[in-house]
This record gives structure tokens, C-alpha cells and sequence, in this order.
């Protein structure tokens, strides 16, 4: 009977995993894998119609009980083994296509849906342990007008140019993306006035980097424009965002490539 579910369990395994939404090579591997599992099980039922034949009386009794026994634990290893495999391959073959979908594909930074994901969840952790968190919005300084006058892909080379400065300035644990279009946005950990500090070095770093000089694919100069807002502990990820934004059109409106914050407003 035991050997029964097995052989159930392995067609259910089968039915259930082997679809049309799985690659060729995949359905492949894992009906190899079944298919050895089903000659166990068959291995496992021989000897209950020639046992008798081979070994008559007690003996037999006790071949055939051993002898299922171990076809049996057989069997359920192989129907593990290959549920495992199968496993293996589909995180081998789909993990990269997950990966990729929280990717954005011109700078290979995180994109905004990632951010929002994994944001919720830092700012539920700072709230809960009392940790200071800031975002920081950086948007690039008349990007338009630099596309239309130099076309999109001298554009992308400058989005580039600000993902390297990014992946470069942060810490290991804070997250950045891009937002959309020329904008970028940075959580990061640390009272206001440190993460103000930090982002004024990334200002600098990429006022720097984005200068028209030799073997540096910028055009003109390009600059960037940088608001920061403190979580207060009662804010969601939207009006945190909010408050990054409105304080980086604030420093657009002082004159650009400055980096300003809510503590100066509320100052």
C-alpha cells in the first residue's frame, strides 16, 4: 500500500509540475526523473510475482518484505531527488528572469517597483527599533533639454554616468534605485543632517564625473538637483517620497545642483 501513494504521489508530482509554463529542458529533466522513480516502483512489485517461485515458504515471507522495504524507501528517495532537481532548475532557469524584473536594464540599478518593496520594509524596521531613516530624491539638472540637444543615447551615458557615482557612494544597506526617467532615489540610514552631508558629496562627485572633458562622453556639464526627508516615524513610504520630492523641487528653484531638506524648511 505504501508503495501505492508513492507511485500516486510521484504522477501527482508529475501532473503538477510538469505544465506548458515550463521550459522544454525542464519538463525534460524532471520527467527523467520520474520515469526512474516509476522503475523502482516497479522494481519494488517483481519479486511478489516471482518470489514465490524462486524462494517458497517462509523464506520467501521474509525476502519479499525486505526486498519492498527497500524498494520502497527507494522509491520515495528518487521521487525526492527528483522533486529536488526540479526544483534546482527552475530556480536555475526562472531565478535570472525574477532577478531581472527588479533590474532596470539601462543603469542596473534597482527599478522604482523593487524600491517600493523593499522601502515598506526598511521604514517598518526603523519604526520598530527607533532607527533613523532618510530618502534622498536626486533628479538631473534641464535632462530634456540635453536629450533634445544632444539625442537619448548621449542622455543614457549621463544616467550611466549618476547609476556608477550612486553604486559607488552608498553603503552596503542602503538601497537605491531609479526612479524614473532622470530621477533616482536613495534610502538611507543615519540622522538628517549626516545623510545630508553624504548626499552633498554625491553632488560633488557627480558634478565631477558629468564635466566635458576628454574621453568622458558628456556633452556639457550636467549637474544634479537633491532633496532629503527624514522619516518622522509617523510618515508611510508615499508621503516620505513626497517630502523628498518637494524639498528636491525646492533646491530646483534656489538655482539647481544643491542638495536641500525638510530640516531647513521646518528651520
Amino acid at each position: 500500500m505504501g508503495l501505492v501513494v508513492v507511485g500516486l504521489l510521484a504522477f501527482l508530482y508529475a501532473a503538477l509540475r510538469v505544465r506548458p509554463g515550463l521550459s522544454l529542458p525542464l519538463q525534460r529533466r524532471a520527467l527523467s526523473f520520474l520515469a526512474l522513480a516509476g522503475i523502482f516502483l516497479a522494481a519494488a512489485q517483481a519479486p511478489h510475482s516471482l518470489g514465490g517461485l524462486l524462494w517458497p515458504g517462509g523464506i520467501a515471507d521474509i525476502y519479499l518484505v525486505s526486498w519492498s522495504v527497500a524498494s520502497g524507501v527507494l522509491a520515495a528517495s528518487c521521487v525526492i531527488l527528483a522533486a529536488h532537481f526540479l526544483r534546482r532548475s527552475e530556480l536555475d532557469e526562472v531565478g535570472p528572469l525574477r532577478r531581472s524584473a527588479d533590474i532596470d536594464p539601462l543603469t542596473a540599478l534597482h527599478n522604482q517597483a523593487f524600491f517600493r518593496r523593499a522601502a515598506s520594509r526598511r521604514i517598518t524596521q526603523a519604526r520598530e527599533y527607533g532607527l533613523p531613516l532618510s530618502m534622498a530624491m536626486l533628479d538631473i539638472d534641464d535632462f530634456k533639454e540635453y536629450n533634445d540637444t544632444f539625442g537619448h543615447e548621449a542622455g543614457n551615458a549621463v544616467l550611466r554616468i549618476l547609476a556608477e557615482v550612486l553604486r559607488r557612494s552608498v553603503r552596503a544597506d542602503d538601497l537605491v534605485a531609479r526612479y524614473g526617467g532622470e530621477e533616482f532615489v536613495v534610502l538611507l540610514g543615519g540622522r538628517p543632517r549626516e545623510v545630508e552631508e553624504a548626499m552633498e558629496r554625491i553632488r560633488l562627485m557627480v558634478e565631477s564625473r558629468c564635466s566635458p572633458v576628454e574621453g568622458n562622453p558628456v556633452r556639457r556639464q550636467v549637474t544634479v538637483s537633491v532633496g532629503v526627508a527624514a522619516l518622522d516615524g509617523t510618515q508611510t513610504l508615499e508621503e516620505l517620497i513626497e517630502a523628498a520630492d518637494e524639498a528636491m523641487y525646492r533646491a530646483k528653484r534656489a538655482g539647481k545642483n544643491r542638495v536641500a531638506s525638510t530640516a531647513e524648511e521646518a528651520a
